[in-house]
């Protein structure tokens, strides 16, 4: 089905573009409403009410730290968002500091558990190989299951496949998993800390 022959407000839902400065708070919106009931999101802020308060910041915070690589992606409709990082991304050690200063801020007494995941994925980040790396994805709960995830995801991964580049994810839940593992991702490790769900380190190779 072409987008010509959707209604306007589904075809919103399929046409992904780069994201600029001024969509940050709708990108927080979209993964924020999303993430809401994620397990491992669950487990870093356990209280329902703080977690509906600061997911929005806590996404905006870590869309707008690779938002100057360009390659973070939301679509027309705002009913998803993914964050991505480009190949050969560098940080500071100020937008290390920065981003450090804040999740305390933004996090507050979900900081310890916050920081042990954020640990973990550093720990675990493959470093061998330049890729793409999915820092999150999202779509609001009431268009979630309707193809919007896919496009977000084909947006970038139609460009990796074209510059021949890896991508790497990790998901945390059996269902963004089997998601990513119809796009081309495969399990590489299962990772855990203290009684947080389990994450799963995932990579893809580019396809001809």
């Amino acid at each position: 089905m072409s987008l010509s022959s959707l209604p306007i407000s589904r075809a919103f839902d399929y046409s992904v573009r780069r994201t600029t400065v001024d969509d940050i708070p709708a990108l927080g919106y979209a993964l924020a409403a999303a993430f809401y009931g994620d397990p491992v999101m669950s487990w870093i802020i356990p209280d329902d009410e703080r977690r509906r308060e600061r997911l929005p910041s806590l996404m905006e915070l870590f869309a707008g730290r690779v938002q100057p690589h360009g390659e973070n992606r939301i679509n027309e409709a705002g009913t998803g968002a993914a964050i991505w990082c480009p190949p050969a991304a560098t940080f500071s050690a100020e937008d290390d500091a920065r981003l450090e200063a804040d999740l305390v801020a933004v996090a507050r007494d979900d900081l310890a558990r916050t920081g042990e995941v954020v640990e973990l994925l550093d720990a675990n980040h493959p470093a061998d190989e330049e890729h793409y790396y999915l820092m999150l994805l999202g779509v609001i709960p009431d268009r979630q299951g309707a193809g919007i995830g896919a496009a977000l995801l084909r947006a970038v991964l139609d460009i990796a496949d074209r510059d021949g580049v890896p991508a790497y994810l990790e998901a945390t839940s059996p269902r963004n998993r089997d998601l990513y593992e119809r796009h081309g991702f495969t399990v590489t490790r299962e990772l855990r800390t203290s009684d947080c769900p389990p994450l799963w380190g995932m990579w893809r190779r580019p396809r001809p």
